[in-house]
This record gives structure tokens, C-alpha cells and sequence, in this order.
């Protein structure tokens, strides 16, 4: 008379030791059409069936047990399978999804099959992992005694101290099985990605705050206005679409309509992703910008490219300001662009150098409200206007000791005005004393506000 073994794993009514289908369903795998799977420890390979059954492209059960993966080689024979023990694999595929079930408490060493396990997935890839997992806070592996053997099984802080290294979730309980000392577990485990959290709202909505204060804790900080900035330091490092945006346009004041020009072409988005993040992703990254709507999704697709996983953050408190204190003047139109006039900026003219190459005028201005430097100025007569870029930005002690901005601001500047200007002519042939009566100097400022700066008369300086 012989006798069979009964199954462990479940394929039909005869049924096995262990609830397969319901293990299934409890593990909640991912789509596994045209991926890779791989199933440690797989037994009779009733998920490597399943996992071909499912469309997978390629599926291999690895076991040590001779008579397990004969029985599977007979049940599916597309999949491969290998008689192995898990150190003696000598593969590094990696794949798509990775199956550990009911099979790490029989590892000499857990730590180390969970780690290798996580070497065999793929970027962007999974490991279904299901386990035993001890009562109890300690930090340690239990030893528990079940109907057939005695078996180490990790409490919640030893798997969640393991699994530190990766993403991992708790996706729920799996089925108990008769004779189970502990409860089972189903996590699904991810090698970590670089995370970026966009700030794209429009403003005062706090994003600037925000990303101040994150950036004051250590995290990475991408500021689109930091950005057009570089630019004006920096031109080369822009490629040919994006330079001639940027030349198009002021990029201190402008922004808004640099970011409009740049989402018009997805070539242009690609460029301006690429340049905007950093060579080697941090493990995460703030991005502060405004970003009109309905480019967001274009933005954040292409920056998921560089492999990041991207977090939206919006705002649910933001006013949308008003003029409440009555600090409007009026409007002025700088390059096509609607700046706010108003008395809160605070500069002053210093003095005009005149060279046979044109005019450079130096001087000092800030917007209080957060004490930063002025972007450029606009000089103004009668109604002839004239926008001038910051050509240097200067330290001044004297700012600093009056406190007008903190220790390390260049609230100071030089500008320069080309000997073709009208404003040069003016100097030129009339004068400093008619320049300084006649010409208006309007601080710019990248808040999108101006204000007067206020000059005595001028010293004429000859070059």
C-alpha cells in the first residue's frame, strides 16, 4: 500500500494545506500582464500558475525541494522553475514583482533573504511579501512552536526595522492557517524613490513660506525664481529653445509669461525640466513655482520621468489679496507687464558715473515688506520709459548697521545705460542738475510692485 503526501499548496476540490486562493486574493497583487515575476520559496508554484495565467511575460518559481518543483514543472510547464536554495541562486535578474509567501520563518537568516529579495526587483518594481509576525514591541525574532516544527517569527519593530531602507505597506491580514502560532501579514515593499513636492500655486498663497521653511530644515529647494535669475549669470546653461525664451522676455519680471511660452512646446518643457533639476536627486525635493493649471499635469509628467515620485501640495487657505490698506497708487506698464506702483519701496540714487560707453548709476533699494534686493529700475521722463536690468548687486554695511536688511543682503547696485540711451543724451548735454529734475527712478522689484527711489542732486562724475 503507498501513501501520498498531502499537498501544501491548494489547486482543485482535493485541496492542500494552505488556503491558496484565498492567500491570493488576501496578497492583492498588481496587474501582472506583460511583467516579470518571481516567486521565492514557491512550492508546488500555485502563484507562478497564476501569474501565467494572469499574462505575465515571464514567470520562475525558485525551491529547494526536488519533488515540489517536479509537480509544478508538470502543472505549468511555460514557467520555469529551479531547484535551488535561495543563497546558491547565482542570478541577478531582476523583475517586475517578487513573491515571498509563507516562507521566510524557514531562512537561517530572515534579514538577509529580505534584503536579497529586494535586490531581485526592478526599478519601479514590487515585493509581495507575506509573514508570520510576532506579538510583542521588542525589537527581536520569536521563537514559536507550531503543530509541525518550531520556527523564529520577527515582531511588527523587527520587520519594520529591516524594511527601514525601503517603502513598504501594510496591506492587511492574510489567511491563518491551522496550526499558525502568530498572525500573517501581507506588505507590499518598493525600493525607494527620490520624492519632489510641488509647490505650484499661485501667489500669496504661502508656497514661498513654506518652501523657505523647508529649506531651512535641510530639505533641497528649487526656486523658479532662483532660476530665471541664474539665467541672467549664467546664459549658457540654457539650451538654444530656452535661451531665446528667456531673451524674449525680463526674466525677473516676467516669469509668468516665460512659464506660459515655455508650456506652449513639449520640447521647451523637457528642456526647462531638465535644466531645472538637480544632476543627482536628492531624497527629496521641493520645487516653488507657479505653474498655471493646466500645464501642471504636463509639468509633472515629465518631471516623473527623472524617476521621482511627485507630490502636488495645494494650499486650502489662501486669500486672494486685496488692497485693503489703500497702499496702491497706480499701474505702470513695465515690458508689457502690469507692475504695481505703490510708496512702500524704500532706495535711494547715490551717484551717476558717465563714460564715453554710457551711464552707470549706483544706489541702494529694497521692497521692506521682506526686505529684498531691487530687480532693476525703470528710469522715467515725462512719457518716455526705460527699463534697466541690475548689472551688479552690492554689499552695504551701511544698510546693515541701520537695519535696513540683514547681515549677507546686496541690497546696493550698479546699473548701466548705454551711451545710445535718450536718458545718456539727456545727461550728456544738459547735466546732472536737469537729469536729477527731470528723470524719475522707479525701483523694480520682483514681487511684481515699483516704487520711487529718492535721490539728492546728483554728482557729476566724469570717466
Amino acid at each position: 500500500m503507498t501513501t501520498t503526501t498531502r499537498p501544501y499548496q491548494s489547486f482543485g476540490p482535493s485541496g492542500g494545506d494552505s488556503a491558496s486562493l484565498e492567500k491570493l486574493k488576501a496578497m492583492r497583487l498588481p496587474d501582472l500582464a506583460g511583467k516579470s515575476v518571481l516567486d521565492l520559496g514557491c512550492n508546488e508554484g500555485f502563484f507562478c500558475w497564476y501569474a501565467w495565467a494572469a499574462g505575465a511575460s515571464r514567470v520562475v518559481g525558485v525551491d529547494k525541494e526536488d519533488k515540489w518543483i517536479e509537480r509544478a514543472r508538470l502543472r505549468c510547464p511555460a514557467v520555469e522553475f529551479i531547484v535551488s536554495d535561495w543563497r546558491e541562486w547565482a542570478s541577478d535578474e531582476q523583475f517586475d514583482v517578487v513573491i515571498l509567501a509563507s516562507a521566510l520563518h524557514y531562512a537561517d537568516d530572515q534579514e538577509w533573504l529580505l534584503h536579497f529579495a529586494m535586490s531581485r526587483v526592478a526599478a519601479g518594481g514590487l515585493l509581495v511579501l507575506e509573514i508570520g509576525v510576532a506579538n510583542g514591541d521588542e525589537d527581536q525574532f520569536w521563537s514559536a512552536k507550531r503543530s509541525i516544527d518550531t520556527r523564529s517569527f520577527p515582531t511588527r519593530r523587527k520587520i519594520e526595522g529591516i524594511l527601514a531602507r525601503y517603502a513598504y505597506k501594510y496591506v492587511g491580514l492574510s489567511v491563518k492557517q491551522e496550526g499558525d502560532p502568530v498572525a500573517r501579514w501581507v506588505l507590499h515593499c518598493r525600493c525607494r524613490q527620490p520624492m519632489v513636492v510641488l509647490l505650484l500655486g499661485a501667489g500669496y498663497s504661502g508656497k514661498s513660506t513654506l518652501a523657505r521653511l523647508l529649506s531651512a530644515k535641510g530639505i533641497d529647494l528649487v526656486r523658479f525664481d532662483d532660476f530665471f535669475t541664474g539665467f541672467l549669470s549664467r546664459p549658457g546653461f540654457l539650451d538654444e529653445n530656452l535661451r531665446e525664451i528667456f531673451t524674449k522676455f525680463n526674466p525677473l519680471l516676467q516669469g509668468d509669461k516665460i512659464i506660459v511660452e515655455i508650456f506652449e512646446s513639449p520640447s521647451t518643457v523637457q528642456s526647462f525640466v531638465r535644466c531645472l533639476l538637480p544632476s543627482s536627486p536628492p531624497e527629496i525635493l521641493v520645487i516653488d513655482g507657479y505653474v498655471p493649471a493646466k500645464f501642471q499635469r504636463g509639468f509633472i509628467e515629465e518631471v516623473k520621468k527623472y524617476g521621482y515620485v511627485v507630490w502636488s501640495a495645494d494650499c486650502q487657505s489662501a486669500e486672494i489679496w486685496e488692497d485693503r490698506d489703500g497702499l496702491l497708487n497706480e499701474f505702470i506698464v513695465v515690458s508689457d507687464n502690469f507692475v504695481v506702483k505703490t510708496d512702500r519701496i524704500v532706495g535711494h540714487i547715490d551717484a551717476v558715473l558717465i563714460s564715453d560707453k554710457g551711464l552707470t548709476i549706483s544706489g541702494w533699494g529694497i521692497d521692506p515688506l521682506d526686505r529684498s534686493p531691487l530687480s532693476g529700475v525703470m528710469l522715467k521722463s515725462g512719457d518716455y520709459l526705460e527699463n534697466v536690468l541690475v548689472l551688479r548687486q552690492v554689499m552695504r554695511k551701511d544698510l546693515v548697521e541701520r537695519g535696513y536688511v540683514s547681515e549677507g543682503a546686496a541690497a546696493g547696485f550698479d546699473l548701466f545705460v548705454n551711451s545710445d540711451s535718450v536718458f545718456f543724451r539727456l545727461y550728456e548735454t544738459e547735466g546732472a542738475d536737469v537729469f536729477a529734475k527731470t528723470v524719475e527712478f522707479i525701483g523694480l522689484h520682483a514681487n511684481n510692485v515699483a516704487g520711487k527711489l529718492s535721490l539728492t542732486q546728483l554728482p557729476s562724475v566724469g570717466g
